[in-house]
């Protein structure tokens, strides 16, 4: 790691004694350019002649407009003026005047908080109530919104690359340091996605080349005791006899290895990843991208159950560990493409295309039951699986036709958009043997040594076992009067799956197929140009279960894949922009899903049956806000309310209107950041920004009642509050842009269970150093040509 972190260093080195060669290759004169700064991840041409905004915007409190008022930037207080998170069947929207409630994390933020992880920057989205992390579900961590779990455990769960199923950073945990914002879409999505989750949807954008040379170096700690380095490089490639602005290029590249806050733990991963993009000709751009990413992960957080009630209070975190042997991996390469081509002034076409492969290997699993409070633990060791592999391929293809008709305009949008997945399983497959053993005392925890493994006879070479695969066909039309924008259409969605016992043969097991139109429709009206209020209506499919025996709980109908659900949402929400660009958005919702159910049926053996029956209903309120209060005062966060319900259970009617299970009803969560203003007795603090979070979940049901006599429910488990802090210090050294940062999150070292049978994370100490430059004489190259459709240079 030494060598790792004094390679960075050199590198920087080198690249910041190579900056001034940069600027002497190719001379060119001073160019004017007055163009405002394009939004940050924006594909929409920016007019030149426009000039820079210089007026007031019209919203309560305004200041004077910058060209970083909305680009995602620190000084933008991490404003946007877009969002894709509507899929690629809308397209870019605005986020004031999106029907959603939408959240995105740009680049910036995720630097600033040192995140590498999902789970690193769900602890500032105010829509995500409960949540685990990576290190504690064999790197498949998952977000509760609205109620509901998101999870990137299958590609069609509600996570999305650039509105593609798989994509660079592969199906399962998604790397950050390569994507240019992370946006979530609370609540149904069916038509903008066909399938996935009902509580909501998130989608990484890729970073893609910038509009000058830009330059950057990261080292650092972001994981407690773990190095890394990250190198970000990008901009335009010119080409001796082609016209400049052709061609653009942006490259990360990471390397992370050693321990982490928890003891027993380590972690080493890597990211290569790169994105080409290519002017064909006016109005025709093909942006290419391809991604290498490796994660692997030594002594992964065990998981504790318990019959108690309350439930036993965590461990003090300074003693959370984690036996050694207890270890995954996974491996993920990605490649696709993107192409856009506006005929003219009414035609546009898109289409796009992305492949993923991904390997999991060598999971072993553990658990440990909690028998009392300090009294004997039971260890029992699980079973590695058989190594598996996923191909998955996605696409799109819509034409979009604008025209205006009796002063209404009208964008419709007609196309297709869909994945297929093979899954291949066998391999190496091994089996630990089974063992237990009563040991130790929960606050004093000592580790079950590695187990003996045997090799498993069946499936010892590769082979295919399932497919599944979604089909969507798609209309809409963007209606658009003065004040008023009515989006309407619906998708016609086709899911399927099939198990095979042999695939060379064509021998199935089991499987399913189903189509259903899923339609939406949405209104919005600008009361003013800084005050929106909107409803909407929207319908999904959700993808069936698969039944599999487990342990000694024998199912009737095992092996059956459980067909799809419909869930319904009902939305309606208010926006403001006040003060200098704060986002204010409101949403009540109300969603209503059906459920599946165990059901337990009399005799010897005693069998259960997996049933879909019943509904549940989810009905809440979000409050979001995201921007500069104040000139040097920045918020990010909200508060949610929700009332979440069993409205009929069938089979344990006993748990009618009973809270869901795992679901906080109150939550929320604030980041704050105050920028020390330029102060004359005190110049040294110009450059320095206090970092501070807070985020607090109420007691939820941990369980759900098993009869009338434990009404109202088997388990509650406590709630929690967490605090971080933190600064960042920016200068320039050299000509170079330097930032310093330093981050500790769950600062007071809380003891929590972040949902049931997992703890939260301890204090950890996060720390990093980013270098950043380009070349002054280039960066004027064609500016005008290739800067309309990119992102600028970033802002520190």
């Amino acid at each position: 790691m030494r060598a790792a972190l004094f390679a960075s260093v050199s590198a920087s080195a080198l690249l910041s004694a190579a900056a001034p060669a940069f600027a002497q290759a190719t001379p060119v004169p001073d160019v004017n350019v007055t163009a405002p700064a394009p939004v940050i991840g924006g594909t929409q041409p920016i007019n030149p002649a426009a000039g820079a905004q210089s007026s007031a915007p019209n919203w309560p409190g305004a200041s004077n407009a910058t060209p970083t008022l909305f680009d995602g930037s620190p000084t933008a207080g991490y404003r946007v003026k877009e969002t894709t998170a509507a899929g690629p069947i809308w397209g870019d929207l605005p986020l004031q005047d999106a029907p959603y409630s939408v959240t995105v994390v740009p680049s910036s933020l995720i630097e600033n908080l040192q995140a590498y992880q999902p789970e690193d920057i769900w602890r500032v989205i105010p829509q995500i109530t409960n949540s685990t992390t990576g290190q504690n579900t064999n790197g498949n961590p998952f977000a509760y919104v609205r109620g509901f779990a998101v999870t990137q455990f299958t590609n069609q769960s509600g996570v999305t690359y650039d509105g593609l199923l798989g994509g660079a950073g592969g199906m399962f945990d998604t790397v950050l340091e390569d994507k240019e914002r992370v946006e979530l879409l609370s609540g149904t999505s069916g038509f903008l996605y066909g399938n996935g989750s009902v509580g909501g949807f998130f989608n990484n954008v890729l970073k893609r080349p910038t509009a000058t040379p830009y330059y950057s170096v990261t080292t650092g700690d972001n994981a407690g005791r773990n190095g890394y380095v990250h190198t970000d490089f990008g901009g335009p490639l010119n080409i001796s006899g082609l016209q400049d602005g052709l061609f653009g290029y942006r490259l990360n590249m990471v390397y992370q290895g050693g321990d982490t806050s928890i003891e027993n733990q380590s972690i080493t991963r890597n990211l290569v990843s790169g994105a080409f993009d290519i002017h064909l000709w006016d109005g025709a751009l093909l942006q290419l991208n391809a991604a290498h990413s490796y994660y692997y992960i030594d002594g992964l957080t065990p998981s504790f159950s318990s019959s108690l009630n309350p439930y036993p209070a965590p461990a003090n975190p300074a003693t959370i560990g984690s036996p050694p042997w207890l270890h995954f991996d996974d491996e993920s390469d990605n490649g696709g493409f993107k192409f856009t081509w506006k005929i003219n002034n009414v035609f546009t076409y898109r289409m796009a295309y992305d492949y993923t492969y991904e390997a999991r290997q060598t999971q072993e699993n553990i658990s440990n039951t909690i028998t009392n409070y300090f009294g004997q633990m039971t260890t029992t060791n699980g079973s590695t699986q058989s190594q598996n592999y996923y191909h998955v391929h996605s696409g799109y293809s819509f034409l979009d036709t604008e025209f205006t008709t009796f002063g209404v305009h009208h964008k419709v949008i007609a196309g297709f958009t869909g994945y297929t997945e093979f899954i291949d399983g066998g391999g190496n497959y091994t089996t630990v043997g089974s063992e237990k053993i009563t040991y130790n005392n929960f606050y004093n925890l000592l580790f079950l040594p590695e187990p003996g493994i045997y090799a498993s006879a069946a499936n010892p070479y590769n082979y295919r076992y399932a497919n599944q695969f979604g089909q969507n066909w798609v209309v809409g039309d963007e209606i658009t009067f003065k004040n008023l924008t009515v989006m309407a259409g619906g998708n016609y969605t086709n899911l399927g799956r099939t198990n095979w016992s042999n695939y060379s043969t064509g021998t199935t097991t089991n499987g399913y197929g189903q189509a259903q139109l899923t339609p939406t429709v949405s209104a919005l009206y600008k009361l003013m140009p800084w005050f929106t209020v909107y409803a909407t209506y929207q319908q999904s499919l959700v993808d069936g279960s698969q039944v599999e025996n487990s342990g000694t709980t024998i199912y009737t109908n095992n092996g059956a894949i459980l067909p799809p659900t419909l869930a319904q949402q009902y939305e309606v929400g208010a926006k403001a922009t006040v003060g200098k660009n704060m986002l204010l958005t409101i949403a009540l919702f109300d969603i209503d899903k059906a459920n599946q159910y165990t059901q337990i049926n009399p005799g010897i053996p005693v069998t259960e049956t997996v049933i879909q029956s019943g509904r549940e209903v989810h009905k809440g309120i979000e409050f979001t806000a995201t921007g500069k209060a104040t000139e040097d005062l920045t918020l990010f966060g909200g508060l949610t309310l929700l009332n979440p319900r069993i409205t009929n259970n069938p089979v344990s009617p006993w748990q009618n209107g009973q809270l869901a299970q795992s679901v906080s009803p109150i939550s929320g969560k604030i980041y704050a950041e105050y920028t020390i203003p330029c102060l004359a007795a005190a110049p040294w603090l110009q450059g320095l920004t206090l970092i501070g979070g807070f985020r607090a979940v109420s007691a939820y049901a941990g369980s759900l009642p098993t009869s009338y006599a434990n009404v109202p429910y088997t388990l509650k488990m406590p709630g929690y509050s967490v605090g971080d802090l933190g600064f960042r210090y920016t200068t320039r050294v050299y000509g170079k842009d330097v930032i310093l940062r330093f981050n500790v999150t769950n600062i007071a070292n809380t003891a929590y269970w972040q949902v049931v049978g997992a703890e939260g994370s301890p204090r950890t100490f996060l720390a990093s150093m980013q270098v950043k430059f380009r070349s002054c004489s280039s960066r004027r190259l064609s500016r005008d040509r290739y800067g309309a459709a990119h992102a600028p240079w970033p802002v520190v």
